[in-house]
């Protein structure tokens, strides 16, 4: 940790790993709040009219994760910066608002920044998964719509032709980076880290009480 609160002086290292101090079994909240409160501070510095938290690059990946920061620190003078993050991460799905319908691919995605147009809205799973960590730690209404939104983007990421509208949809199970382009190769195999974070979405969803409604 550098003298300024922060890991490498990065908004997104300093949030992972604040978020991490704070669930370090064993650990008291007073005595990391003694060192790790520092980061905390250091990224409401970044902390953006419109409610995002970030240095003005990976916009909503960073927010997502400095949510997850502060919410781990639990200090309640933090709350209004939170809520406000929250707000900005679900504007932040991909929906009409970007020109998308229900039937477009990357609708109810998220990606590593804004998108201002349709064409320039391209989420994929590992900025879902966070998005989506980010909204139920902060204990988002199980009834929101944003879930509804996300879940279908989440399905269209999976190798599941029960669940998966796309024609590309194999049957293994497992997930992409994107809808229709795996990391794997440049063809929709399914893989380990994307596969892994496809969980961790779906855990997301149950832990915040959203599946109840589908």
């Amino acid at each position: 940790q550098l003298p300024n609160g922060t890991w490498q002086n990065h908004p997104g290292v300093t949030g992972l790993v604040a978020a991490a101090m704070f669930r370090v079994p064993g650990a008291s909240r007073a005595t990391e709040l003694a060192t790790t409160g520092k980061a905390l501070d250091w990224l409401l510095t970044l902390a953006k009219p419109d409610g995002g938290i970030h240095a003005d690059d990976l916009e909503t990946y960073v927010t997502a994760i400095s949510v997850m920061a502060l919410q781990a620190g639990g200090r309640t003078q933090d709350l209004p910066v939170i809520e406000k993050a929250r707000a900005f991460l679900i504007t932040q799905l991909l929906d009409e608002g970007e020109g998308l319908s229900p039937a477009d691919a990357f609708y109810g995605g998220i990606g590593y920044r804004p998108a201002t147009t349709k064409d320039s809205a391209r989420g994929d799973i590992i900025n879902l998964e966070y998005g989506l960590r980010a909204l139920k730690e902060t204990d988002l209404a199980p009834d929101d719509a944003a879930w509804s939104k996300a879940v279908q983007f989440l399905q269209r990421l999976q190798n599941a032709k029960a669940s998966n509208d796309q024609p590309w949809a194999a049957a293994d199970g497992g997930f992409i980076y994107q809808p229709g382009l795996s990391k794997a190769d440049d063809k929709t195999t399914s893989y380990g880290s994307a596969t892994y974070a496809g969980v961790l979405g779906f855990l997301n969803l149950f832990s915040g009480g959203a599946l109840s409604q589908f």
